[in-house]
């Protein structure tokens, strides 16, 4: 978790002020950890939990059982579908409820899958 969190805070220097990512409970150790580290394909439907966006706000905002989501991947360079889902989940963890509670990692690659792999077995 501690090697994400590195990752997220290199990537908002990067984006600059205008792009804050929020830490405050982003990568709570204590939060039910759900993530998505894969190719950004339609058929995989990675923003399909957000359809239900009052539940979503509602269980994320639930101070006993608290809830976050990290999602990574990358969308094939002709996939105009799959770079839309990805657009999606990265304006929804900038501009919604959700800030707080859900994040998109850049640059996906094996190092970023073993660290989400990682950190979700030894929760």
């Amino acid at each position: 978790m501690n090697s994400l969190r590195r990752r997220l805070q290199l990537q908002q220097q990067r984006l600059g002020s205008g792009d804050f990512i929020r830490f405050e409970h982003l990568l709570n150790p204590d939060a039910l950890t759900i993530g998505f580290a894969r190719r950004f394909a339609t058929y995989k439907r990675a923003p399909l939990i957000f359809r239900q966006l009052k539940n979503i706000v509602k269980l994320v905002h639930d101070k006993q059982r608290p809830i976050q989501f990290v999602f990574a991947g990358k969308a094939h360079p002709r996939d105009d579908e799959g770079k839309r889902f990805i657009q999606q989940i990265i304006e929804l963890s900038k501009r919604s409820e959700l800030a707080d509670y859900l994040v998109f990692v850049e640059n996906y690659d094996i190092h970023v899958a073993r660290q989400m792999v990682s950190a979700a077995t030894s929760g």
